[in-house]
């Protein structure tokens, strides 16, 4: 059970009824993730939040299914079990077998993914687990496969906001949402 009171319905001309808006659009769902109900007292975090998860996560010219393997092969690393749940739905929906998610978490450089994916997703990895880790090396492998500046800024910033959802969801015992 969530540790924070989560407010489904706000006053339809409120703040976080519009961030709510938003979000289910974007969703296509009737109702916000526990991820951001559960942030309902704070409309000003969770409409920033999402802005940046879905800037993130659909957009930018890192591929999505790649970043959700990102966040997914973090999530398993760090065991919060919300994101594990909410992106493999994420990853099983893109059509990404069950397979590859399991060979991301364990071992991506032995996956069936590209040369280039299986780095970014070791290089997320690393990064999650020790930032201090990374090296100029670490960043000029990636860049030697094709990603630019841009792009590994790109992957880098994913890799923190990954970390700050684990963390809330997993101080704030966030309940996994139904599934469908």
């Amino acid at each position: 059970m969530s540790r924070l009171p989560q407010q489904l319905h706000p006053p339809a001309d409120s703040q976080l009824a519009e961030v709510y808006r938003d979000i289910c659009h974007t969703l296509a769902r009737t109702t916000p993730p526990n991820l951001f109900t559960a942030m309902s007292a704070r409309p000003d975090i969770a409409g920033p939040t999402w802005k940046l998860m879905h800037l993130l996560l659909a957009n930018g010219q890192i591929p999505g299914s790649v970043k959700q393997l990102m966040v997914m092969a973090i999530s398993s690393q760090a065991n919060c079990r919300y994101c594990m749940i909410s992106h493999t739905r994420a990853l099983e929906a893109m059509g990404i077998t069950n397979q590859v998610i399991e060979q991301c978490t364990s071992d991506p450089v032995g996956s069936s993914l590209s040369k280039l994916h299986s780095a970014i997703i070791s290089f997320a990895r690393k990064a999650a687990r020790d930032p201090n880790s990374i090296t100029d090396a670490d960043v000029s492998a990636l860049n030697a496969l094709g990603l630019d500046r841009s792009e590994i800024i790109e992957v880098a910033i994913t890799v923190a906001l990954t970390r700050f959802i684990n963390t809330w969801a997993d101080a704030t015992g966030i309940e996994v949402d139904p599934a469908g």
